[in-house]
């Protein structure tokens, strides 16, 4: 056996079974994948795929069930409650911040 040395990486339980069914029903083990990408990143120098953050959640109308909506709006009370509150202004220039955020990352 030649030399190796180990990775160990912490990983969303539920993204790993995911990704570990995935890659049994085609052949391979997560440690055969992981020195593909290795070596790919070697031969080419780069990242061999364009990294992205998962799109922000946006909630619609019907989206949501009376549930997640109860429980939306009650966080919004207890932030209230708690004295966590902005002024019209305030809230401007957040959401000001938020769309050049969103704009910046997924270029919307």
């Amino acid at each position: 056996m030649t030399n190796t040395a180990e990775l160990h990486v912490a990983i969303d339980p539920e993204i790993k079974e995911k990704a570990e069914t995935i890659l049994e029903q085609s052949g391979f083990t997560p440690a055969e994948v992981i020195r593909m990408l290795y070596n790919r990143i070697i031969k080419e120098q780069k990242i061999p795929f364009e990294p992205c953050l998962p799109a922000p959640k946006i909630l619609f109308e019907g989206s949501m069930t009376r549930e997640e909506i109860d429980r939306e709006l009650q966080k919004g009370i207890d932030s209230i409650e708690a004295g966590r509150t902005y002024t019209l202004q305030e809230s401007e220039e957040m959401l000001a911040e938020f769309k050049a955020t969103l704009s910046e990352e997924y270029g919307t």
